[in-house]
C-alpha cells in the first residue's frame, strides 16, 4: 500500500464485507479494517452499515418470562 501514486490515494475505493448469515462477525470486521485502513495506512474511511433491520426480536421480546 505504500507505493499507491497520488491520484490512486484521491480516488474513492469501496469494499464490502457481505453473508447473509447473521451473527458471522461482518460489523466487528469492517470495524477492524477500517481501524486498520484510517490508522495503520492513514485513509479517510467511512464505514456504512447497511444491514436491514432485525425487527422480529422485538415480536419474540413478548414471549420472554
Amino acid at each position: 500500500m505504500q507505493n499507491l501514486s497520488e491520484n490512486q490515494k484521491k480516488s474513492p475505493m469501496y469494499i464490502s464485507f457481505c453473508t447473509q448469515k447473521g451473527g458471522a462477525g461482518k460489523s466487528v470486521f469492517t470495524t477492524l479494517a477500517a481501524s486498520w485502513l484510517h490508522y495503520e495506512l492513514g485513509f479517510n474511511v467511512a464505514a456504512i452499515d447497511c444491514d436491514y433491520p432485525q425487527t422480529r426480536h422485538i415480536c419474540l421480546h413478548d414471549f420472554d418470562f
